[in-house]
């Protein structure tokens, strides 16, 4: 029987980012799926990345809290959805993303992309979202929201005041690594 599920084991905490990349780095398989460790889209997200991403005709699909689908079952803390919407005007502002809600916790990406994008992707925080559809639109891939029911999502372990200062720094990064193509993908073949 086939793999289904492997645990990967970094050395040291060094960031969301960082931990998603490792998992990326040794997944298998045409498609690949991550969400947050506590599941709160459910596994019906999990099974529409992969079916949307199977069809082929998407390079990489995200959860969107934002549509008018998806079901909000834990209402966020009023100081979380501020920083949520500031964070969304940074992420346009700064970085040039129209994605309303780059920092859903679930997102897919097909096998090839993902081999392609490991390379120059270097944020290793929370910001390593906003850098993978950064590093998307720069090589003109297709992103798709999906809507998603978020049953419980008041857990963060992001820090607003700590964490904000280095996502602002990451975008900042993001930006400059853009404006000089270190983006840039070889041509790649679904």
């Amino acid at each position: 029987m086939p793999e289904t599920a492997r645990v990967v084991q970094v050395d040291r905490n060094r960031g969301k980012g960082n931990a998603v990349r490792a998992g990326l780095d040794v997944a298998l398989g045409r498609v690949r799926v991550f969400t947050d460790v506590d599941l709160p889209y459910g596994t019906s997200s999990i099974l529409e990345c992969y079916e949307r991403l199977n069809e082929g005709s998407v390079d990489v699909v995200y959860g969107d809290r934002s549509l008018p689908e998806s079901k909000v079952l834990s209402r966020l803390r009023k100081r979380r959805r501020l920083s949520s919407v500031a964070f969304r005007g940074a992420v346009f502002t700064i970085v040039g993303l129209r994605q309303a809600d780059t920092q859903c916790g679930i997102k897919g990406i097909r096998a090839d992309v993902a081999t392609a994008m490991l390379p120059v992707l270097k944020i290793d925080g929370f910001a390593f979202d906003v850098e993978m559809f950064r590093c998307a639109k720069d090589n003109g891939l297709t992103t798709m929201p999906i809507a998603v029911h978020l049953a419980n999502g008041d857990d963060s372990t992001v820090r607003l005041i700590r964490d904000s200062t280095t996502m602002l720094r990451d975008l900042l990064t993001i930006r400059g690594r853009s404006a000089l193509g270190k983006y840039r993908l070889p041509p790649i073949r679904p």
